[in-house]
């Protein structure tokens, strides 16, 4: 019994099937695109300012308390902000890449949590620490990469001899995406039961956000707000995506649709309520099957060529 789990556990996270072959490109593809969506996410962030807070609004989250840290001076928050940004870069742009993926993970992972310690606490970049996390730690580096084209240059390889390296990065951000939206249902669900798709809430909601879109009301959150069945389709399909999230683990068709809605989810609040959860987009990259539209893009530019 206990050896059938396990070898169920490692072939879970290490071997590749017909819908996630062992590709180094596919990661390498994913790895810059996740990394670009990150530092444009956070390119004008000003960090900065938080050394000039009274220090009696320091009300410092687990992590800074456990390990005594204080809020730093602008200047020095100035400087690690410099050299988040310029990791994030060489990250990537696949340059030093463990090197420059490990500082990006600890630097993501010290200013992002700084925010959370004045009294609110921002969900929107928790993925953002994580995806790095897990990019730092994998051979993301092997393709699609300044690395890689170096040691091409000087007729070495980077690739691994073991296919299982390619395969578990995916696997561990896709449990992290059903994880964090399943919670998410599973919450309103366990706080409001049926009532938070049937009730006014939805309504509300978008009554509330509409009237406080600028100068002038957002119509289309006026319009949705004013149709009790559309409210209630809208709830019904926010609590469906988030419940059946984990799906993405064990689905082929639930790792193209739910990513899907759920990212089509995130652009509707965008434009019927006016905030973004930005610090989520990376993770819908990990459901793109970079390495075939890298294929096919290059056969289409040769046949035009």
């Amino acid at each position: 019994m206990a050896s059938n789990i396990s070898q169920i556990w490692n072939s879970f996270w290490y071997e590749p099937n017909a819908s996630l072959a062992s590709s180094p490109l596919r990661l390498g593809i994913s790895r810059a695109v996740a990394v670009s969506i990150i530092l444009w996410n956070h390119i004008g962030t000003n960090f900065e300012s938080m050394g000039t807070i009274d220090p009696s609004m320091y009300i410092p989250i687990g992590l800074f308390s456990g390990l005594g840290l204080s809020i730093p001076s602008s200047t020095t928050l100035s400087v690690l902000t410099l050299i988040w940004k310029l990791s994030l870069v060489s990250f990537c742009l696949g340059f030093k890449t463990r090197l420059s993926g490990a500082i990006a993970f600890t630097l993501s992972l010290y200013l992002l949590g700084l925010v959370n310690c004045f009294g609110k606490v921002f969900h929107r970049d928790n993925a953002t620490p994580f995806v790095l996390l897990v990019l730092a730690m994998s051979n993301c580096g092997t393709r699609f990469s300044l690395d890689s084209l170096i040691a091409r240059r000087k007729g070495e390889s980077l690739s691994q001899s073991n296919p299982t390296e390619y395969i578990w990065p995916f696997r561990l951000l896709w449990a992290y995406f059903g994880l964090v939206f399943f919670a998410a249902g599973y919450a309103k669900i366990s706080a409001s039961g049926m009532q938070w798709i049937v009730s006014e809430h939805m309504s509300r909601v978008l009554i509330s956000h509409s009237l406080n879109w600028g100068t002038t009301p957002n119509e289309l959150g006026l319009f949705i707000a004013s149709s009790p069945m559309l409210c209630m389709f809208f709830a019904a399909g926010t609590i469906l995506l988030e419940t059946a999230s984990p799906l993405v683990l064990v689905s082929v068709w639930a790792r193209r649709l739910i990513p899907l809605g759920i990212f089509s989810m995130f652009m509707g609040f965008e434009v019927l309520l006016g905030f973004s959860l930005h610090g989520f987009y990376p993770l819908f990259t990990f459901f793109v099957p970079w390495d075939i539209i890298y294929s096919k893009g290059l056969k289409v530019a040769n046949e035009i060529i």
